[in-house]
C-alpha cells in the first residue's frame, strides 16, 4: 500500500497555463451547462503530465458588479470543470493559481465574482474552500432576480429582466461569493 501524498506531492505534476477555446472546448461541453459563457476574457487550462485535465474561464459579469463593488474592473469566474479523477482539493488549488496569474497579468482587475446554481445542486462548496467571501443568496423578493429560463426540461439562458413565453419557467440562481484580487 502506498503512503498518502501530501498536498505538495499531489499537485507537483500539475500546472496552470493560458489555453485556447479550441483546446478546452471538449471540457466546456462536459461542464453541467455544456456551453461557453457570454464574453470570455480569460481561459486557463489545468495540465497533468502534459494532458489537459481542467478548465477555468473568467468572463464579463453583469455590468452592475463594478458598481456593486466600487471598482472599474470586475471579472466573473464563469466556468470550472476538472476531471473527476483528480485528487481532492484540486478545484480550490486551481482557482488559487488562476487568481495569482490574474493578479500578475491583469492588475486592472479589482474583484472576482462567481455564482452557484442551486438548481444544479451547487451550494458554493468549492468557493468556500477557496476562501471566497459569501455575499448571500439572492431572494425571490428582489426586483430583478437572476433566473435561468426553462421550457419543459430545456434550459435556454440566464437573464435578469426579460419577457418570457407563458410556458417558460424561471428558476432563481444564488449568488455565492467574491474574491478580492
Amino acid at each position: 500500500m502506498s503512503a498518502k501524498k501530501t498536498p505538495a506531492e499531489a499537485f507537483s505534476n500539475l500546472w496552470v497555463r493560458d489555453a485556447t477555446r479550441l483546446e478546452v472546448d471538449w471540457m466546456i461541453k462536459k461542464h453541467y451547462l455544456h456551453k461557453w459563457a457570454g464574453v470570455v476574457l480569460k481561459v486557463f487550462g489545468l495540465e497533468q503530465d502534459g494532458v489537459c485535465v481542467g478548465v477555468c474561464t473568467y468572463s464579463l459579469p453583469a455590468f452592475q458588479m463594478n458598481t456593486r463593488y466600487g471598482c472599474k474592473c470586475c471579472w466573473e469566474l464563469s466556468r470550472l470543470w476538472i476531471d473527476d479523477k483528480m485528487p481532492c482539493n484540486t478545484e480550490s488549488w486551481f482557482i488559487s493559481k488562476t487568481i495569482a496569474l490574474i493578479r500578475k497579468e491583469h492588475p486592472e482587475v479589482e474583484a472576482l465574482v462567481s455564482f452557484a446554481d442551486p438548481e444544479a445542486g451547487h451550494v458554493g462548496t468549492i468557493y468556500k474552500a477557496a476562501n471566497w467571501v459569501m455575499e448571500g443568496v439572492q431572494d425571490e423578493e428582489r426586483k430583478s432576480p437572476r433566473v435561468d429560463l426553462y421550457i419543459g426540461e430545456k434550459k435556454f439562458a440566464r437573464f435578469d429582466r426579460a419577457f418570457r413565453a407563458a410556458d417558460a419557467q424561471g428558476l432563481p440562481r444564488a449568488e455565492i461569493g467574491r474574491a478580492h484580487v
